[in-house]
């Protein structure tokens, strides 16, 4: 488990994001032992030995119930990180539960080329966040940006589109009674009922499970209420965002506005979910996450992504270009060793200029 979410500066910046990492550390126990539970005995080992003390410096936050739980923010700038604790397992978990970025992903590439290290190698990873990234708060419109050729290559995603909310919510100088409240996402449609269940905001999780902010000052009064508080009549989540994905990506879900098509920038019926493979790696890519789903479909789902993701027949005969011989998308060995050796020279140089 890799958290992308940043920190709020203060409790007064907590805008529909978790309100506590030890709950959203809770969550992803209870959801990934379950899922555990469903499989066969011995065929799924959670590591609690990954991080040792020694490591104090670049500290991982470890759940006590045995889920390794990273901040992904401790590690950027500090040269990443370490690929040997990537390599100890099967699968990842990247999550941002906040309306801004995450930081994976800037305009000129992925952030942490470790983890794209790690999927040539065999790691599997389902994305599962509101906002991957590059996109800070501010804009009072809808963005659209391409995405890199390697989050493309790796996630299976051409562009993101931006709602705004943050900056349509709380626009400098608009008096609060003009300020707009576009969050619109109550679920989504399945493409296949079967495989994938629709999926429902449980409100009552949304309201408690994120933080939406309370009025403290006179200040506070004029910048943010209404703008960004609790609103019972919305009850819808904020900034999920659509991307639109890349050939040989089979989507899995689609956007479920509260209002229906129509409402502000129409994102009614727009991809959110979709899965890619390869004949290295298999990744998922989520534009919302689980902690605000209706719970039995929250662990329906991730029981489904799992089962795809955690593979279990592999052993070291393997041919790793053979690993999903099927696979609509063909990387060849020669290309993968090429770009892990591009990787390389950007972050020997990137460290040069950081004296890192």
């Amino acid at each position: 488990m890799i958290d992308f979410t940043p920190t709020p500066a203060n409790a007064q910046e907590n805008h529909a994001q978790y309100i506590s990492l030890e709950l959203a550390k809770g969550f992803w126990y209870d959801l990934i032992h379950e899922w555990g539970a469903t499989r066969p005995s011995g065929t799924v080992l959670f590591d609690t030995s990954f991080f040792t003390a020694s490591e104090v410096t670049y500290d991982a936050e470890i759940g006590v119930s045995g889920i390794d739980y990273i901040i992904a923010r401790k590690y950027f700038g500090v040269n990443g990180i370490p690929i040997k604790y990537l390599l100890k397992h099967k699968v990842l978990i990247l999550y941002n539960e906040s309306f801004k970025s995450s930081g994976f992903v800037d305009v000129g590439g992925v952030s942490y080329p470790e983890i794209l290290t790690a999927m040539d190698a065999g790691i599997n990873v389902w994305a599962n966040w509101r906002n991957a990234g590059p996109v800070q708060p501010g804009s009072v419109t809808s963005v659209d940006i391409s995405a890199s050729f390697d989050f493309r290559l790796y996630f299976g995603v051409m562009g993101w589109t931006y709602s705004a909310w943050f900056g349509k919510a709380f626009e400098p100088f608009v008096p609060p009674e003009l300020m707009k409240r576009n969050e619109d996402f109550v679920g989504t449609y399945s493409i296949n009922e079967a495989a994938w269940p629709s999926l429902d905001i449980d409100t009552s999780f949304l309201h408690t499970r994120l933080g939406w902010h309370t009025t403290l000052t006179f200040l506070d009064t004029f910048f943010y209420e209404p703008s960004l508080g609790w609103r019972d009549t919305i009850a819808a989540v904020p900034e999920v965002n659509w991307c639109s994905r890349a050939p040989g990506t089979e989507v899995m879900y689609l956007y479920k506005s509260k209002y229906g098509p129509g409402f502000e920038d129409d994102y009614e019926g727009a991809p959110v979910g979709h899965r890619l493979e390869s004949n290295f790696f298999r990744s998922v890519h989520f534009n919302f996450t689980m902690l605000t789903i209706e719970e039995l479909q929250a662990q329906k789902i991730t029981n489904s992504v799992l089962d795809w993701l955690y593979e279990t027949a592999l052993n070291s005969s393997t041919v790793q270009e053979n690993r999903y011989e099927d696979a609509p998308n063909k990387i060849s060995l020669d290309d993968a060793r090429s770009r892990y050796e591009q990787r390389m020279i950007d972050q020997a140089e990137e460290r040069a200029i950081s004296g890192n």
